[in-house]
């Protein structure tokens, strides 16, 4: 873990100036960040000011603690969005429940239909060949007229 210059002055409860001055001297060690923050590592702080070792471990342990708590949240976000997605997908499915059962519904109404009209068919075509094709009356110009 680094610590930022004022991070490591409220630590040791120095000043930002004299942790400056151990860099410049070299008593302490650091990095540069990618906006050219001067960072030292925990372990350089240990090596320098021993006395903090029992501040140190106490952050570590409460940014565990955070992170922890951060996991616990992000997979407590992920199980409620995953079970809304489950009811989602059971409401969909009963939906499509509901559509087949209509539409099976239909279907056993058109093949009673189907089936009544077959029935019919031969009686119909009986009948049909009975009458036969009616004649065709002349339509003469007294027809016409008098409609």
């Amino acid at each position: 873990m680094e610590y930022t210059v004022q991070e490591v002055a409220d630590l040791v409860g120095k000043t930002r100036q004299t942790i400056y001055s151990y860099l410049d001297s070299g008593k302490l060690s650091f990095t540069l960040s990618d906006n050219n923050t001067k960072l030292i590592n925990a372990s350089e702080v240990l090596r320098v000011f021993p006395e903090v070792a029992s501040k140190i471990a106490h952050i570590e342990k409460e940014k565990n603690n955070i992170n922890v708590d951060l996991k616990v949240l992000e997979l407590q976000q992920e199980l409620t969005n995953k079970l809304n997605e489950i009811e989602r997908i059971r409401q969909e499915l009963t939906f499509e429940k509901e559509k087949n059962e209509l539409l099976n519904r239909e279907n056993r109404v058109l093949n009673d239909f189907n089936e009544t009209l077959k029935k019919q068919l031969p009686d119909l075509t009986n009948k049909s060949q009975e009458v036969g094709n009616p004649r065709q009356e002349k339509k003469g110009f007294f027809k016409r007229l008098f409609r």
